[in-house]
């Protein structure tokens, strides 16, 4: 039997449609309150509501605080000068990479130097600013991972605005001059592009990228406590692994670095444009410090003879040979009468830059070589000695040859003969750049069309 809806009416309430024996709908003010109060509904009143944002509150700030004791005590890009604790933060490699232009840039600021060092990272890793050549005086590395020339005038810039700066040497490699670099890393998030130390600080704390490379910082410290690289206060980079055994073996970080890095990479020579605009960064930068009286010595950073034998490979060569002409052209310009500028080429072929490569998987090292491109801090004092002077009475003529526009034609002629002569006594290593080149062939081929070169 069907029930018969019910309508009545009570004395303090809305209208009510009663299905007998069924259910019941009713429009009441606590009905309304849930359906147009859906706050109240779930936290039953607004002191249990804003208790729990309260709460919510206090958990995101301690959260947050969490997050930037850790970042100040790990320290990644070693702005707070926390202790460093082997195992915790000793080592970081965010600093040799992403994080260093901040870095440099706040370290530039706080330093006393008369004596700046520029170039990539062959001199990070290589001209230790503490030499003994420098008798005393202070000296900054301004040396930046994967630079280039329109980020060096802005660290250039930054040196310049001391009273006191002397002189400035000045390593310059040639991917400095290609169409593929500009600012990367943190350039533009750090002091050599204006940002305000405040702010610098502050994003290293709060932010997910400090948070990241803190993290990174302890595990490759947890992984690795008694070996690694850091930053010194003086710019230059002291990796430790250099005084460890060759692992991995020697010959085979000089396969990976050239594969790896400057066959298939777009950014160096798998799709190199030179840039004669950089030309005149650098001219720039040289007419500013003749302004202002600092005396510059430029100079062509060492690479192995494999590096060499790259180059020529990658077809290359003759725009090397190019770079350098530019090179003595502005240095001779009767714009730059008065300026103190010499240039030095180590890319040559002699006793340092031909030294002998261990065997695959062999335990053997090497005295003045970390891989092709990047030496070790031996062979950067002996560079150091030449463009000083001081103890450069010792060295081989061929190693460091002052540049002229006098002498650059022979020069040139000279390295041509001098790596005939090197591949003929070393026709295997030659085959092995060969075939490392044509290894890479396709992936070279693929990064250059993704790169529009």
């Amino acid at each position: 039997m069907n029930s018969t809806p019910v309508v009545s009416q009570a004395p303090d309430e809305s209208l009510v449609l009663e299905p007998e024996g069924t259910f019941s709908l009713s429009n009441s003010a606590e009905g309304l309150a849930a359906e147009f109060h859906p706050r109240e509904a779930a936290f039953g009143s607004d002191s249990v509501y804003s208790a729990y944002v309260k709460v919510m509150t206090g958990v995101l700030a301690a959260g947050l605080l969490v997050v930037m004791l850790l970042n100040v005590i790990v320290d990644p890009y070693e702005f707070f000068g926390s202790p460093e604790v082997r195992g915790i933060n000793k080592y970081n490699s965010d600093v040799n990479v992403g994080g260093q232009r901040r870095t440099k840039s706040l370290q530039m600021k706080a330093h006393d130097y008369t004596i700046v060092i520029g170039g990539s990272s062959r001199v990070m890793r290589t001209i230790d600013p503490d030499s003994e050549v420098f008798e005393g005086r202070p000296a900054y590395n301004a040396g930046i991972f994967g630079t280039n020339m329109v980020e060096l005038e802005k660290v250039l810039d930054e040196a310049l605005r001391r009273d006191d700066l002397e002189q400035i040497y000045l390593g310059l490699d040639f991917l400095m001059f290609s169409t593929g670099r500009g600012y990367s890393g943190d350039m533009l998030s750090s002091g050599f592009a204006g940002v305000p130390k405040w702010k610098i600080l502050l994003e290293s704390t709060v932010s997910a990228d400090a948070l990241a490379a803190s993290i990174d910082t302890l595990e490759i410290n947890r992984k690795s406590p008694d070996q690694g690289a850091y930053l010194s206060e003086d710019g230059f980079v002291i990796d430790e692994r250099e005084s460890k055994p060759a692992l991995p073996y020697r010959r085979e970080k000089f396969d990976a670095m050239l594969s790896k890095n400057f066959m298939i990479d777009p950014e160096t020579y798998a799709a190199f444009q030179y840039d004669p605009n950089r030309m005149r960064m650098l001219k720039s930068i040289l007419m500013k410090c003749q302004e202002k009286g600092v005396g510059v010595t430029l100079f062509l950073p060492p690479v192995h003879a494999r590096q060499l034998e790259t180059i020529d490979v990658m077809g290359l060569w003759p725009v090397f040979e190019f770079w350098k002409k530019d090179l003595v052209e502005v240095v001779a310009s009767g714009e730059l009468a008065e300026a103190q500028v010499s240039l030095y080429d180590f890319t040559g072929y002699d006793i340092y830059t031909t030294e002998p490569i261990p065997p695959y998987k062999s335990p053997e090292d090497m005295v003045y070589w970390s891989e092709s491109s990047h030496a070790r801090e031996a062979l950067g004092e002996l560079v150091l000695q030449r463009l000083t002077g001081h103890g450069a009475s010792d060295l081989p003529e061929d190693f460091g040859v002052l540049l002229t526009a006098e002498n650059i034609a022979s020069h040139l002629e000279t390295v041509r003969r001098e790596r005939e002569v090197n591949i003929a006594e070393n026709p295997d290593e030659r085959r092995a750049v060969l075939r490392l080149y044509h290894q890479t062939a396709p992936e070279r081929f693929r990064n250059r069309l993704g790169s529009g070169g």
